[in-house]
């Protein structure tokens, strides 16, 4: 019989902690349909999301915003001693 891996399931609160955003950004990305949720658990008002599409969706994320930073770094540091 093949392994089935069941996935780990974290409470908002806890992945807000876990990767430094904010509540609503992680709601902001389960209501995007990019993190999976706990359906069953939802119907009672409870989000659990996967541990697991939330890390490897917020170091995408990441990268991305490291990607853009590095093609357009933005306004110059202002200079002292003027």
């Amino acid at each position: 019989m093949k392994a089935v891996k069941v996935p780990e399931m974290i409470r908002v609160g806890e992945a807000a902690r876990l990767t430094g955003l904010s509540r609503q950004a992680i709601y902001d990305y389960v209501h995007g349909g990019v993190v999976s949720v706990d359906a069953d658990a939802q119907k009672y008002g409870v989000f659990l999301v996967d541990k697991e599409d939330l890390l490897r969706t917020f170091q995408e994320r990441a990268e991305r915003r490291e990607a853009q930073r590095a093609q357009n770094p933005g306004r110059p540091p202002k200079t002292e001693g003027k």
